[in-house]
């Protein structure tokens, strides 16, 4: 297959696969929407549950790789996110592909390690209850005297959520978004930032089913993964 043909170009729709589900995060919710959205942009998903199912040797024929889950199994499981697969996805991303960290796609990913040297930014902690947050666009959001907010839709929100307080590579990516609490602050909620050929795009909400459905959230998703398509 032609690399123009697993992009998405000539008509054909672009392909994301999506690594979806953990113990702490339910695979079958973020599979539905996740289905839905990429329905409304006219978006062929492919969806594993299982991450030693991906084609880990091909992931060119992906326009997009999304990562819905944790870096690692839990309770003794070993360990998925190898050195050496996070080198693919980061040479993925370096070719052109696009890649998506959502919530889950966040966690248990080191600093150091290469996953983390292309999504620029990882999870530290999250509140113990489900406060009540507002995530709303930086409006200052810009990178090397270009308006990088300018091809999302970025829908304030008003959730309760297993909210991340994140790490991020401020220098070396722009912060779209930020999600805010009078009690625990200020935290980055999405940014974006290309990579060597590629794009990468974070968005740190997507815990509870309330927000899995919420109509802001999966425009800001849906409108993540057509800036990650489009070449």
């Amino acid at each position: 297959m032609a690399d123009s043909e697993k992009r998405g170009a000539q008509g054909r729709r672009p392909i994301v696969g999506c690594l979806v589900g953990d113990k702490y995060h339910d695979g079958d919710a973020m599979r539905e929407t996740l289905g839905a959205v990429f329905d409304a942009i006219d978006v062929q998903p492919v969806f594993f549950p299982d991450p030693m199912r991906v084609p880990w040797d091909d992931l060119d024929q992906f326009a997009v790789l999304c990562v819905a889950r944790c870096g690692s199994f839990h309770d003794g499981d070993p360990e998925w996110n190898t050195e050496k697969r996070e080198q693919r996805i980061e040479r993925f991303v370096h070719r052109g592909g696009g890649l998506l960290a959502l919530h889950a796609g966040l966690a248990n990913y080191e600093w150091d390690r290469p996953y983390v040297r292309t999504v620029r930014g990882r999870f530290l902690f999250h509140p113990a209850e489900h406060p009540e947050f507002s995530v709303s666009p930086r409006r200052s959001a810009r990178s090397d005297g270009e308006n990088v907010a300018a091809p999302f839709e970025l829908a304030e929100l008003t959730i309760r959520d297993e909210m991340y307080f994140v790490r991020v590579d401020v220098e070396h990516t722009t912060v779209l978004m930020d999600a805010t609490h009078p009690q625990y602050g200020r935290t980055a909620a999405a940014w974006a930032h290309p990579h060597g050929q590629g794009k990468v795009v974070a968005y740190t909400p997507g815990h509870t089913d309330a927000v899995l459905k919420n109509a802001g959230f999966r425009r800001t998703v849906g409108s993540a993964v057509r800036w990650l398509c489009a070449r």
